[in-house]
């Protein structure tokens, strides 16, 4: 497992912000010290999984993209008292370069939105 973490501003990309980025060849899970973070999935083959749970509060939110080219990201949740919610159940990144976030709308709820596709 890789998983790398560091800042996305340079000086000249005119953003004043920070969003931590992470980067991650394997499954990650989401934690408390994630929130507001660019989550780079970058395997290049199998199923990766994205684990939201239930240690956060409401207004918290990650996002996600998928950069390996073979790879499939899906969003879980971390046990089953956590609830993932999305349109049409829709809990997998739609193919390389596909970008999601992950919103808790209450403690063990979350919800996707972003360019996913229902799962296999």
């Amino acid at each position: 497992m890789n998983n790398t973490t560091g800042n996305i501003n340079s000086p000249r990309s005119g953003y004043t912000g920070t969003q931590r980025m992470v980067v991650s060849d394997a499954q990650y899970t989401v934690t408390e010290h994630d929130g507001g973070s660019l989550i780079r999935m970058t395997a290049a083959a199998g199923t990766q999984f994205v684990l939201l749970g239930a240690d956060v509060g409401a207004g918290f939110y990650v996002d996600v993209v998928r950069e390996g080219a073979g790879s499939t990201i899906a969003f879980n949740a971390t046990d089953p008292a956590v609830t993932v919610r999305s349109r049409g159940d829709r809990t997998e990144l739609n193919g390389q370069y596909a970008k999601a976030r992950a919103t808790c709308i209450a403690p063990g709820e979350w919800v996707l939105d972003g360019d996913l596709t229902a799962g296999g």
